[in-house]
């Protein structure tokens, strides 16, 4: 098999960069044919990634969550659609815990060659955006991309947390409605969760969820203390729960989605689930 190996000097990757020839010499026993590009940006990084489609078997990639949606996002609308192999190296790590993968590289390259395969199923946004794991609206939805890159070098995942009690203090709720096999039901929630994975916020919010079972699990939250907060992860009350594939999302705020941890889109939503779209190497 043919291998590709994508990373780049976007902030985070200091222990990567450091490690390249190991991480080289570790792929070239595993494949019989590794090459190695790097880039200058994440842009730059997912431009390579949709060009390595139609090339190789397998693409492996370096970098924290925001790295791995944006990877998502270049290979998923091509046809032909390499194996992921992910060494992580971001604070929250949502993506590599959701896959059964730390942050140690040494682990992540056993992983890889191991060859298990796993197919996941991926989310398709407006029919432009696609995501791995978790769509959200509301209070706390911001944080993972709102929170200042320097912060987060400097203090980690408290940077994070620091932001989530400042949400958590700040009473907030909104009416939503949300359309499934053409019913309407309508909500007020302090928050939205669109789930297709266990983590989030570097939490296990939902041990049950699934990334490959072809349905997304939707929370709608109680509003309460904290902004519901408690509501959901102690007492595992909510407003609402459904399993979908297929859903048409109208909140009455105008603030933008949190897509995989990216700022995404603001506004009314469709969401289809394409099942086990991309397959990655995982421990799971």
């Amino acid at each position: 098999m043919n291998a590709i190996f994508l990373y780049s000097e976007a902030p985070g990757n200091g222990k990567i960069i450091k490690r390249i020839s190991y991480i080289e010499k570790k792929l070239s026993k595993i494949f019989s044919k590794v090459t190695l590009v790097k880039a200058n940006n994440l842009f730059e990084l997912a431009d390579n990634a949709k060009k390595a489609c139609s090339k190789y078997d397998v693409l492996i990639f370096a970098g924290g969550d925001g790295t791995f949606h944006r990877i998502v996002n270049a290979i998923a609308k091509e046809e032909n659609r390499p194996i992921l192999g992910y060494i992580s190296s971001g604070t929250l790590n949502d993506f590599g815990k959701n896959f059964g993968i730390n942050r140690r590289i040494s682990k992540s390259l056993k992983i890889i060659k191991k060859g298990k395969k796993l197919p996941f199923d991926v989310g398709l946004i407006n029919g432009k955006t696609y995501f791995a794991f978790v769509a959200a609206i509301g209070a706390f939805s911001e944080i993972s991309y709102a929170t200042k890159r320097g912060r987060v070098k400097i203090f980690g995942k408290m940077a994070y947390y620091v932001n989530a009690v400042k949400d958590a203090v700040a009473p907030q709720s909104f009416d939503v409605k949300i359309v499934i096999d053409n019913v309407t039901y309508e909500h007020k929630v302090p928050f939205l969760l669109l789930l297709n994975g266990k983590y989030i916020g570097g939490f296990p919010i939902s041990l049950r969820n699934k990334v490959d079972d072809g349905k997304f699990d939707l929370y709608l939250t109680k509003p309460g203390l904290f902004n519901g907060l408690l509501n959901y992860l102690f007492m595992k009350r909510h407003t609402s729960y459904y399993r979908v594939d297929k859903i048409t999302i109208l909140p009455s705020i105008q603030t933008p989605w949190c897509v995989d941890g990216e700022e995404g889109t603001a506004g009314p939503i469709d969401i289809v689930l394409l099942k086990k779209h991309i397959s990655i190497f995982t421990n799971r």
